[in-house]
């Protein structure tokens, strides 16, 4: 990124309340609402010949006290633990990259997880390698982005893979030199808590739209069912997850730019969904 001819920046949404049939909007609220104040840095954890390279996605906290949370290091998801957030320590890894063939054989990292019925649900960003190049601003390898599912029955300590839940309408181009599918995936509970939305970056066409933020979702009893997703198109969430187009919930075009690598939620003090998101311009 280093070298990229870009501006990359962090910045914020309100996003309107939504019910179950109608998705947040953006540009209804104002940011007056929330105030952001910041101290000195601190280093949580150093680098060790084990792990590089993170957080690689959003933190997918499981508890605060003591602290647990899914890390992305570098191609794969970590538990870390600790009494605090400032102690927390790497455990174990919990999900690895698939085999050959596999659709997340080269990258799994968690961005978001929701708790079902003494169950947690794993929602990754997954990444397809094979035969792809490199991306041509950084140099890293190119690929084709999905959307999978793990779920685990014992508090986040052993997760067994699902399958992928959420894809592109467009199929992958080998060889390509840009990041193309869908990922980056962050998720919360609808405000009634019924569903599952699923934020997600969009590089289904980026000649025409560059990477925009798109919406999917699911009742929450059917979340692991890959054909209870849809994802909102043309003012209604229309699309099948897999393989369905999908209209951006939050879109940067007007202002020249590109959204990704979403994390939204629910705040019920404000009454509104807070997003937070990378502008690239």
């Amino acid at each position: 990124m280093a070298n990229a001819p870009c501006l990359l920046v962090m910045a914020a949404a309100i996003l309107a309340p939504t019910s179950a049939d109608r998705p947040a909007s953006t540009g209804t609220s104002s940011l007056d609402a929330i105030q952001l104040t910041t101290g000195e840095p601190k280093v949580l954890f150093q680098p060790t010949d084990q792990i590089q390279y993170f957080p690689d996605e959003a933190i997918a906290v499981l508890r605060r006290r003591p602290f647990e949370a899914l890390i992305t290091v570098s191609k794969s998801t970590w538990l870390f633990q600790g009494p605090s957030i400032e102690e927390m320590t790497p455990v174990t890894e919990v999900l690895a990259p698939g085999g050959p063939g596999d659709f997340d054989n080269g990258y799994v990292g968690v961005g978001g997880v929701i708790e079902r019925r003494g169950e947690i649900l794993a929602f990754y960003h997954a990444e397809d390698h094979e035969q792809m190049g490199k991306i041509s601003y950084n140099d890293v390898h190119s690929f084709y982005a999905s959307i999978g599912l793990a779920v685990s029955n014992d508090g986040g300590r052993v997760f067994e893979k699902r399958g992928c839940i959420l894809t592109s309408r467009s199929s992958k181009q080998p060889s390509g030199a840009e990041a193309q599918g869908i990922g980056d995936v962050s998720v919360c509970l609808s405000k009634d808590r019924s569903h599952v939305l699923a934020y997600f970056s969009d590089w289904t066409d980026m000649k025409a739209q560059g990477t925009q933020i798109s919406l999917a979702r699911a009742k929450v009893g059917s979340a692991d069912n890959p054909k209870a997703w849809k994802k909102w198109h043309n003012d209604d969430f229309t699309e099948q997850g897999l393989g369905g187009s999908s209209t951006p919930v939050i879109d940067l075009r007007p202002q020249g730019g590109d959204a990704h690598a979403p994390h939204v939620q629910y705040v019920t003090s404000l009454g509104c969904y807070v997003a937070t998101y990378c502008v690239l311009s």
